[in-house]
């Protein structure tokens, strides 16, 4: 009996993690597509940056209103990304990296603005 309790308890929590990961797509619409394993990609508007180091925290919104903490750093940029750079107020830009909280951004890759 305990066995199939565990069988059952592995299976519910399975779904349920795969499930928020839909809920968070579905509710920010286009604002960003969330990918296999939490990472997203996202664009939009920067409104605030704090450059720190070998680093950058930006803070953009997408266009329908929705706020992304971007943290930005050279060492976590894939071969694959656009060079590092330093980012202005204004800017339009689309990131792509691994959800870390509801909200916020490690950045991997950076993508020119669609």
């Amino acid at each position: 009996m305990k066995d199939v309790f565990l069988i059952f308890f592995a299976v519910f929590l399975f779904f349920s993690c795969n499930s928020s990961k839909s809920v968070f797509a579905q509710e920010n619409g286009n604002s960003g597509k969330v990918w296999e394993k939490g990472s997203i990609t996202a664009t939009g508007k920067i409104t605030e940056v704090n450059r720190d180091g070998d680093g950058q925290m930006i803070i953009m919104r997408n266009r329908n209103g929705l706020e992304y903490i971007c943290v930005l750093a050279k060492k976590n940029l894939i071969e694959a990304s656009a060079p590092y750079r330093d980012f202005d107020v204004g800017e339009t830009i689309t990131f792509r990296g691994e959800l870390q909280k509801e909200n916020q951004i490690l950045v991997t890759e950076i993508l020119e603005s669609l």
